[in-house]
């Protein structure tokens, strides 16, 4: 017999590698005997999501005999559903090959390049922090001079004699001080992280601390400033707009070219809306992202020295942007489909408007005759009851006269029973007891 909890150790293990990891949805002890017959053939499968608990069996007469669909998922090919209709046998994008792919592109290439050629200008990675690509690296730079060289290198190295980048999107986020923006976090690659202080650029010993007192804007890198206004590169993250809104508020800059993941998710239809579930959809399950958690009181980005645990969050937050942008480009999706239902709906609607049906005709009259009897008297101070809808709204609506040139005959309006009296007040018994003796 398996309980709940082997199971989940199982799961545990397997969402420890690098494959794709057995999800079980199990909410009843039959589910879990039936389960502990098909444990051999399930050891076998990369990805298995079960949307049903009463589905278990399908998929043990799925698996007898379909030896074809095993020996796909066996190989890590991509297979997006079985023949039954309730079980579903996902494969995300997580997936060796499609996982490699969005971290092995042009913009990647120039890794070691741009390494050497930052070190050379003493400017080094931290050493300290680990990100959910184990590979990359992050850069903490806190001075104008350092910032420069930072993107002057980039941007030259990535760049042909044609002025054509290999770098084409980045992965954009901020972070705040007292609502103000005190960093900015690039993800150029998959491998190369940067994080501007651009509160401790902006504001230092002989300036005010408050970057958006006075003209301070004007002492942001050079650089920084170009990358960002650049129609060339393409910015991705969530909830970009309302960081960029802050960026043009505080630090006077305009960033264009954006996409908001958060925004493409709900215009494509997903469910998953923050960047953390929108990286474990897309990206990759096995590697825990949001592990490092803010302190109560929150990382104090203004501080000259961020610490480790800050840098971390910070730079998965820019690089999750990145990934994740890049993982929702590569998937297919049914765009053909969706044409094909907005024009039927579209046709659907052409058809009802040419030969409507007689409740829609009658829905019309009845608007027409609410907007008719509404310049002669305001419904909003009238009887809730008064509407087109029911028929005693449209008795009442009918015998209505406009009593506005009618001042005597408006009294006909004022119902049984209304009252001009005051209500009765109340006097305070603090009052009462300050004043008496």
């Amino acid at each position: 017999m398996i309980t709940t909890p082997t199971l989940m150790r199982f799961a545990a293990s397997l969402s420890r590698r690098r494959n794709p990891v057995l999800v079980p949805v199990l909410n009843s002890a039959p589910a879990l005997r039936k389960l502990n017959k098909l444990i051999v053939k399930i050891r076998e499968l990369k990805v298995l999501a079960i949307e049903n608990t009463e589905s278990l069996s399908i998929l043990r007469h799925e698996i007898s005999l379909q030896s074809s669909i095993l020996q796909q998922l066996h190989n890590n090919q991509k297979l997006r559903y079985s023949n039954s209709s309730s079980v579903k046998v996902v494969s995300p994008i997580s997936q060796t090959t499609a996982y490699e792919s969005i971290l092995n592109t042009p913009a990647e290439q120039f890794t070691d390049q741009i390494i050497s050629e930052l070190a050379g200008l003493r400017i080094f990675s931290n050493p300290l922090v680990s990100l959910i690509n184990p590979s990359a690296k992050v850069y903490v730079l806190s001075t104008e001079q350092a910032a420069n060289d930072f993107l002057t290198t980039i941007l030259s190295l990535c760049s042909n004699e044609d002025g054509d980048s290999a770098i084409k999107v980045l992965g954009l986020d901020v972070e705040y001080w007292m609502s103000k923006p005190a960093t900015i976090q690039i993800a150029f690659s998959a491998n190369i992280v940067a994080i501007f202080q651009v509160y401790s650029i902006c504001s230092g010993p002989d300036r005010p601390r408050d970057p958006s007192t006075l003209p301070e804007y004007r002492n942001l890198p050079a650089a920084l400033k170009f990358l960002l206004e650049s129609n060339i590169f393409l910015k991705s993250g969530a909830g970009i707009v309302g960081d960029c809104n802050s960026l043009q508020r505080f630090l006077k800059i305009n960033t264009v070219n954006l996409v908001d993941c958060q925004q493409l998710a709900n215009t494509i239809k997903i469910g998953a809306q923050s960047l953390v579930s929108l990286y474990y959809s897309f990206v990759d399950q096995t590697i825990p992202f949001k592990k490092v958690s803010k302190d109560p009181t929150g990382f104090s980005w203004e501080s000259p020295e961020l610490t480790s645990a800050a840098i971390e969050y910070a730079a998965n937050d820019a690089l999750a942007s990145l990934l994740v942008y890049r993982a929702m480009n590569n998937v297919n999706y049914p765009r053909k489909h969706k044409e094909q239902q907005q024009e039927q709906q579209k046709q659907s609607k052409n058809n009802f408007e040419s030969n409507p049906s007689v409740e829609w005709i009658e829905e019309r009259k009845n608007w027409a005759l609410f907007k008719k009897t509404k310049e002669i008297v305001s419904i909003k101070r009238e009887n809730a009851r008064l509407s087109p809808s029911n028929a005693f709204g449209k008795q009442q609506l009918a015998n209505f006269t406009d009593h506005r040139h009618s001042p005597g005959d408006a009294f006909e309006l004022i119902p049984q029973g209304f009252s001009e009296s005051p209500l009765p007040t109340l006097k305070s018994t603090t009052e009462k007891s300050l004043f008496t003796k």
